[in-house]
């Protein structure tokens, strides 16, 4: 081996060993930097026995320029409620009253409140209330609803007035009204208070109405005797009897469900005195049946079964199946008849109002 590569071997050993000197040194000095920014200068306590852990919370600062989201109050005391409804959810599902069709206002007290004081007061107040109003107080996890005869007292309580119903939306002075008497009774027995917004409660009445007025629809059926003197009475009663009607103290008959609720009814067959003499007062010419397309539910099966009824007495009576202008209902005008009320009752099902549920029937009962 010459001189010449010797000296460049040697030359090469020198550099090797002096980069990785110079990379362990590095190495030391950015992990010292690393333990003094990330304070990892403490023991392991997995491989250190007897040494102190400490547990360390990871902590998160805004971001520049961005503030913490406030938090939200548990619940809100007095003025205007949260509209998010949680403190609504929370509690159990409130029965006989429903915020789609009330204005429900709710207090708590932290004395017990006996239900026979709050509705004796709230009787001395509701002089100008036409809507129906309803008081509600939690017991054991269950609300019952107040009445004459209640003993019960109550820390929570719900107020209910209803928003709409025939007569038309409640008026903004009734709803004043009822908040107004709320209010009175917090005070009296130093409740708090949460308040709907008026505003907001106003146009909700009136967006009921309208749909009320849109679907308040009867279907009528007249069967009408070929015979210018009419069916006789009892002939007539037995024909709707045996039909499947019952009659009632009215003298009306009804076709009931399985709740014992009507489905559709039959009116004409008014009350006769025996004694009056008078052979003609004794016969009928026309009936009608009648369909409350908001009260049933199934609207379409019901008006089959109206219709199947009066197919019925048209055949056993000898009449004839006619509308309010005396004009035949052949299958061709029934089918459309049959598909409006689907349409109606599509419209409230859309609304959250089922044709036939509770809320219809407060509704239009």
């Amino acid at each position: 081996m010459s001189d010449l590569q010797l000296s460049l071997l040697l030359l090469g050993a020198v550099l090797v060993t002096g980069i990785f000197i110079y990379g362990k040194w590095q190495e030391r000095k950015h992990r010292h930097a690393a333990e003094q920014a990330f304070n990892l200068g403490h023991a392991d306590v997995l491989l250190e026995p007897g040494a102190a852990a400490e547990r360390i919370e990871p902590k998160f600062e805004p971001v520049p320029g961005e503030e913490e989201e406030p938090e939200r109050p548990a619940r809100r005391e007095t003025g205007e409620p949260d509209q998010t409804g949680a403190s609504e959810n929370a509690l159990p599902s409130l029965p006989v009253i429903d915020a789609a069709i009330d204005c429900i206002v709710g207090l708590e007290s932290v004395e017990p409140v006996a239900a026979a004081d709050l509705l004796m007061t709230f009787s001395e107040s509701r002089s100008l209330l036409t809507k129906p109003c309803h008081w509600l107080g939690l017991f054991e996890s269950k609300w019952d609803l107040l009445t004459d005869a209640s003993q019960g007292h109550y820390t929570q309580l719900r107020a209910a007035i209803q928003l709409a119903d025939r007569n038309g939306p409640i008026a903004e002075a009734e709803l004043n009204s009822f908040l107004n008497c709320a209010q009175l009774i917090a005070r009296k027995f130093g409740a708090t208070i949460s308040l709907p917004k008026r505003s907001s409660i106003l146009t909700q009445a009136t967006e009921l109405d309208r749909l009320c007025v849109e679907v308040d629809v009867q279907i009528g059926i007249n069967i009408i005797s070929r015979d210018a003197g009419g069916w006789e009475r009892a002939l007539l009663i037995k024909a709707i009897q045996n039909a499947g009607m019952r009659q009632q103290a009215d003298y009306t008959f009804h076709a009931v469900n399985k709740e014992d609720r009507a489905i559709f009814i039959l009116s004409g067959v008014e009350q006769v005195s025996l004694s009056s003499g008078n052979s003609e007062a004794m016969n009928t010419s026309q009936v009608t049946l009648v369909l409350e397309v908001p009260c049933v539910s199934e609207g379409g099966m019901a008006f089959d079964g109206m219709i199947a009824v009066a197919r019925q007495l048209v055949e056993h009576l000898g009449g004839r199946m006619v509308d309010d202008k005396r004009n035949p209902l052949d299958d061709g005008a029934l089918k459309i008849i049959r598909a409006k009320i689907i349409e109606f009752q599509q419209g409230m099902a859309q609304r959250g109002i089922p044709a036939g549920g509770e809320l219809a029937l407060r509704l239009f009962g």
